[in-house]
């Protein structure tokens, strides 16, 4: 990706809404700014030779991606896994067999990456845990009753 250009003498857009720096009316050339945006460079791939940047504010497009398959036709290693090795952003994968923690995870940490796994099956292979009751909310020591019910209904709809 390219720095920021800015042209003309208006000022740049920036993530920082003080931060300008304005281009002089000669020479392009000088008016090449420092990319600030340079952590959300990466991409996507798609297919073979085929990407998509994931700066939304480059793009302009989101980076959400829905992967369509019936079973054995290569989602996970054909899209999942290549994505993932590209270690370019944040990624939060629900592993139903757990094969790819189990797989992804080492080489992930080797990099620098937090790997967490909550399996709700087997909460001793967990290594974070999850209760819904810690979201209601106590009044004089008695527990929400609205709270309750909601958290009931999501749990057991």
């Amino acid at each position: 990706m390219s720095p920021s250009v800015v042209a003309g003498g208006l000022p740049a857009p920036s993530p920082m809404a003080s931060s300008y720096r304005w281009a002089p009316w000669h020479g392009l050339e000088m008016a090449k700014t420092v990319n600030e945006r340079s952590a959300y460079a990466s991409r996507t791939l798609l297919a073979r030779d085929a990407f998509v940047g994931t700066d939304t504010w480059e793009t302009q497009i989101n980076n959400n991606v829905l992967v369509v398959g019936p079973s054995g036709s290569g989602k996970t290693r054909g899209h999942l896994m290549p994505n993932v090795l590209e270690m370019g952003s944040s990624y939060l994968v629900m592993d139903v067999k757990g094969s790819l923690h189990e797989g992804m995870g080492p080489v992930l940490r080797a990099h620098g990456y937090r790997v967490e796994c909550l399996d709700l099956t087997d909460p001793a292979r967990s290594t974070v845990g999850y209760d819904p009751l810690d979201y209601v909310r106590m009044e004089d020591g008695v527990p929400n009753t609205l709270d309750i019910l909601d958290i009931s209904g999501i749990v057991c709809p």
